[in-house]
């Protein structure tokens, strides 16, 4: 509604505007890019405040938040459009605040569900091209740990949204746990599909596993990990298998 210049309220229909719109900004959207940077609700209040003109409420911008499940929902439906030759897949473990089933009544006497912390992983698909090295978000799980059910479930909706040799697919690579391994055993992605371990992970292992000679001061230990890992690394770089291979007899030879 507007005014009119007889002092009343006239409806108006716009073109381009809805009611509680912004043209020159989408407020939903900065509201989700400031959950996923891990910005408090309280804080989000005061940076939204500073673009839209004026503040929302904690109420309204976790409202605008909670609005992104339902497009995680959707991100996890239909065929895939675009098949990779390589998926990575990689479990990222992040805090989430769980309910306990304890209540109580806070200072304001609100009735409110006591919370806890939980490490979980976020087991992650990602396409890769291995021409121009681009990588992009396929799907996602979340699970309780890093086990069979979990990876089982990630791979069942690849593989029914489409993702199969006859599509293009050619090689997993992935840390080797032990989850995933036994999780492959139950779903076929087709003839030909080739697994392989994540060389950052092998690398990473190799640098857990680095001892030191007895006697050796704190930078003496740091320049034989380095030493170790540059060396290690090298095997990888290689041209062709042979080159590879000599290249690793080199590395147990020495290390």
């Amino acid at each position: 509604r507007i005014s009119c210049v007889c002092g009343g309220m006239v409806d108006f229909e716009f073109v381009h505007l809805v009611p509680y719109g912004r043209y020159w900004f989408d407020l939903e959207e900065r509201a989700r890019e400031l959950a996923g940077l891990c910005v408090s609700l309280r804080d989000g209040v005061e940076v939204l405040a500073w673009r839209n003109g004026q503040p929302l409420s904690i109420a309204t911008i976790n409202r605008l938040v909670n609005r992104a499940a339902d497009l995680a929902a959707s991100f996890h439906a239909g065929q895939l459009e675009r098949v990779p030759s390589v998926i990575m897949l990689d479990g990222i473990w992040v805090k989430l605040l769980e309910g306990t089933g304890e209540w109580y009544t806070d200072k304001k006497g609100r009735r409110r569900q006591r919370m806890k912390k939980r490490k979980l992983p976020l087991l992650v698909a990602y396409g890769v091209d291995p021409v121009s090295g681009e990588r992009w978000l396929l799907d996602w799980e979340k699970g309780r740990e890093e086990d069979e059910e979990s990876w089982r479930k990630l791979l069942e909706r690849l593989l029914s949204r489409g993702v199969s040799s006859e599509r293009g697919l050619a090689l997993f690579v992935h840390d080797g746990s032990a989850g995933l391994e036994k999780a492959f055993e139950m779903v076929y992605f087709g003839v030909g599909v080739e697994r392989q371990r994540c060389v950052f992970h092998k690398l990473r292992n190799v640098s857990r596993d680095v001892s030191a000679a007895e006697g050796m001061n704190r930078k003496e230990r740091q320049e034989r990990r380095k030493e170790v890992m540059a060396d290690a690394a090298a095997v990888y770089q290689g041209k062709d298998e042979a080159e590879i291979r000599a290249r690793l007899g080199a590395f147990q030879r020495k290390w």
